[in-house]
């Protein structure tokens, strides 16, 4: 029962790709679109650089982004703590933004 345990993530990662893959060459996807898992471990394997680059920008913003919005919690939670009218006042636009599904920020 065990090996099935760790043997099932396996078998699931290997259909993804393998299926990935196929929707790419069977619908021929631009690589501007959708790039084959096969070519970006090809790429990755030839400039590994170029990854760790992107990665470390990458850590460095969401680092930064984190670190902008604990601050600016801390902020709106200490005056709404402070004030029942700030309170009232934040309270709609704070749920608004925890009820909007993330996607539509990106857009």
């Amino acid at each position: 029962m065990k090996r099935i345990r760790y043997f099932a993530p396996i078998v699931g990662l290997v259909l993804f790709f393998a299926a990935w893959e196929a929707l790419v060459r069977i619908f021929d996807v631009q690589s501007f679109v959708l790039e084959s898992p096969i070519r970006i471990v090809r790429y990755m394997a030839r400039f590994p650089d170029d990854y760790f680059r992107a990665a470390l920008t990458t850590m460095q913003h969401a680092a930064l982004g984190f670190a902008i919005s604990v601050v600016v919690a801390l902020v709106v939670g200490a005056a709404m703590a402070a004030s029942s009218f700030v309170e009232h006042a934040t309270q709609p636009v704070l749920t608004l933004i925890a009820v909007t599904p993330f996607a539509a920020y990106i857009a």
